[in-house]
């Protein structure tokens, strides 16, 4: 779910840059883009590093435990 999210950030994030850029003349029919093309670069920018990493976390993996054979630790796994 994470990283369905983290994707669907970095596009949005996108789109504001692209828009900000390429589309500069239709802001005035966008309300965010029109007031500061410079703050909604910020936002395009913020929003790809969110995305970044929330496409990157990782699941925990469970605590690791022992496997002992007599007093001597063999190896270990997840509990």
């Amino acid at each position: 779910m994470a990283k369905i999210l983290g994707w669907i950030l970095m596009l949005l994030g996108l789109a504001f840059i692209i828009g900000n850029i390429f589309f500069s003349q239709y802001t005035s029919k966008v309300p965010v883009l029109s007031q500061k093309p410079l703050i909604a670069g910020i936002v395009g920018a913020v929003l790809i590093v969110l995305g970044f990493l929330f496409s990157k976390t990782k699941k925990q993996a469970g605590e690791e435990v022992p496997i002992y054979h007599g007093k001597k630790i063999i190896g270990y796994r997840r509990k």
